[in-house]
């Protein structure tokens, strides 16, 4: 590969990144789109992201910027994609905590690959040629790892509809941000330049080629386990409620089989009495006395009122 396909390469390199992580973006949001908004958003979400990573990468704007800007503007279209502002940041939190986690633990695996490959010192096209086929590979690799994990947070996150109100969202973001920091930091570590000298931090420090994919991997893991958690917690809020109303209604059903049993006590007390009243009253008819029958009746009369 010549210096010219180089060139041509890194541009066309940096056009599939771009894109390739766009899609991603955009199919991680796809099943949480309302069916009928779905098509109008994913595109605005496509887009949107297209539009700012270029912005981003014309203009000399701080590490980090790009996330935030996205991220604000994505809550500034959230009407039109479908989904409410709660539910679009913490969807993009995870999606860049997941994408950071993914690109340090990928980073340690391209750092010991490039140093087993030995570097050739010439001809120079070979020299561009493997440097072209280690960041495709790099950016190959990225890609898979990343929409292995966006797939499985997609999927916890499916299987419960979560509400998002002020402090379930600030629990589950606390450590996607964490993550998403951790990132940063790392990520200026890696590769310094210090009196015109190349420092890299896995030379410098071989150890981290473990410890930091695994750190990486415990922010990525904990952000899916506080949704699981989450979840856990609102359906065992749910149960409650529904045992409460449960219990509601028994004690309910209890009052008025009590006051039937009440009811029905009262009715065989009146049979009981009117049984009496009538013996009384055929004995009076039988013997003949009628005067006392007459204030008999007149007695019941003036009770039962």
């Amino acid at each position: 590969m010549s210096e010219t396909g180089f060139r041509i390469f890194n541009q066309a390199f940096s056009a599939g990144a771009e894109l390739t992580y766009a899609a991603l973006l955009t199919a991680f949001f796809r099943p949480f789109v309302p069916r009928d908004k779905r098509r109008r958003g994913l595109l605005l979400v496509f887009f949107v992201y297209i539009l700012f990573e270029l912005v981003c990468s014309r203009a000399a704007l701080p590490q980090g910027s790009f996330g935030l800007l996205l991220m604000a503007m994505l809550l500034a279209v959230s009407r039109w994609i479908g989904l409410e502002k709660p539910f679009v940041f913490l969807l993009t939190l995870l999606y860049f905590n997941a994408r950071i986690s993914g690109g340090l633990m990928v980073e340690s695996l391209y750092f010991i690959l490039e140093r087993s490959l030995p570097l050739p010192t010439e001809p120079l096209d070979v020299i561009f040629l493997r440097a072209a086929a280690l960041v495709t590979l790099f950016l190959v690799s990225h890609a898979a790892v990343l929409a292995a994990m966006l797939y499985a947070l997609q999927r916890q996150m499916r299987k419960r509809n979560m509400a998002l109100h002020g402090w379930e969202l600030c629990y589950l973001s606390l450590v996607p941000a964490a993550g998403i920091l951790f990132g940063q930091v790392i990520s200026r570590l890696l590769i310094e330049f210090k009196d015109g000298v190349l420092l890299q931090l896995y030379e410098r420090h071989p150890a981290f080629l473990a410890v930091i994919p695994v750190l990486a991997l415990l922010f990525y893991a904990g952000a899916w386990l506080t949704i699981a958690f989450q979840q856990g917690m609102a359906a065992l809020r749910e149960e409650q409620a529904t045992h409460y109303m449960e219990y509601q209604q028994t004690q309910a059903i209890r009052a008025r089989i009590h006051e039937a049993e009440q009811f029905y006590t009262r009715i065989r007390g009146l049979k009981h009495e009117m049984r009496g009243h009538l013996t009384n009253i055929k004995g009076l008819a039988q013997s003949g006395e009628y005067a006392s029958l007459e204030d008999y009746i007149a007695k019941m009369d003036e009770s039962m009122s």
